[in-house]
């Protein structure tokens, strides 16, 4: 378990978390950036006295780099042992602030004035920032995050990626069904109108790309008007997701728009084909529109 205290009255919004660093050595989603001795991982807090691990966002809002000395609390200073992605390994807190230090139980004794104790109050909420803010208001009441709160962002992402191929999939097969709809009704709502360009000599396959070539004009639309939409909804997360990602972004996803290209050009080869195969239609039948 690890104790979170929130020491709002003396530093703007930041968060103190007391840990034991060896239970914290294998969590990846939290890298250390930069630290004084590396094989040590989290534990580089053990090797001084009132030293502390903060996060990248942390240094940059404070001015501070390694070896420098930050206040904490009622002018306690500490020194800084190591930087670590400003994402937290239990995230939903970084939507708080994305300010926070690591301490060992010495540390946060000496600072808080009393032995670090896992007791208090466990969190299971919908809405864990109301909860947390509501809780901070209540003197003497520290939460306290169960272990089930750390999350495995590997399988996470994993699991999202693999529901988005599973959509775009699913997105493919609709295009196509739809194309080959579209290309039937309007080739077959407009068959005295081939017929008359059948009948004027223009080839099947002709009277069939112009078909085409009109029904791709709002489709192109629709698409480049998704992918606008889609960019300015990704600049506007761009800093959560750079929160979460340990700050990697990728504006657009190549091969998202691999599969929107491919799966435009099979509903074009769709349309032809359908329109095409109403373009072979006996001439009089379709000048007749039957």
């Amino acid at each position: 378990m690890y104790r979170l205290l929130n020491y709002q009255d003396h530093v703007d919004l930041g968060l103190i978390f007391g840990i034991e660093p060896q239970s914290f050595q294998n969590l990846a989603p939290l890298g250390l950036i930069e630290t004084q001795q590396p094989s040590l991982g989290f534990t580089v807090i053990n090797q001084a006295a009132n030293s502390c691990i903060i996060s990248k966002h942390t240094s940059n809002v404070f001015g501070v780099s390694l070896g420098d000395q930050i206040e904490i609390a009622d002018e306690v200073n500490l020194t800084i042992a190591a930087i670590c992605e400003s994402s937290a390994p239990i995230f939903l807190f970084t939507f708080i602030s994305p300010i926070f230090v690591f301490v060992n139980y010495d540390t946060w004794a000496f600072i808080a004035g009393e032995p670090f104790q896992p007791t208090g109050v466990l969190l299971d909420s919908q809405t864990p920032e109301s909860t947390v803010s509501n809780l901070s208001n209540i003197t003497g009441v520290y939460p306290v995050l169960v272990s089930t709160v750390i999350l495995d962002y590997s399988q996470a992402l994993d699991s999202f990626r693999l529901t988005l191929d599973i959509s775009i999939g699913f997105l493919l097969v609709t295009v196509m069904i739809s194309a080959i709809l579209s290309g039937w009704s309007a080739a077959t709502a407009r068959r005295r109108e081939i017929g008359m360009m059948r009948a004027l000599g223009m080839d099947g396959e002709d009277v069939a790309k112009i078909l085409t070539l009109e029904g791709a004009v709002p489709m192109i639309s629709g698409v480049l008007a998704g992918i606008l939409v889609g960019i300015i909804a990704n600049l506007s997360l761009a800093d959560v997701i750079m929160r979460l990602s340990g700050g990697q972004f990728t504006l657009i996803d190549f091969r998202t728009l691999l599969i929107t290209a491919v799966s435009m050009i099979i509903s074009f080869i769709v349309s032809y084909y359908a329109s095409l195969k109403v373009t072979r239609v006996p001439t009089i039948e379709l000048l007749s529109n039957r």
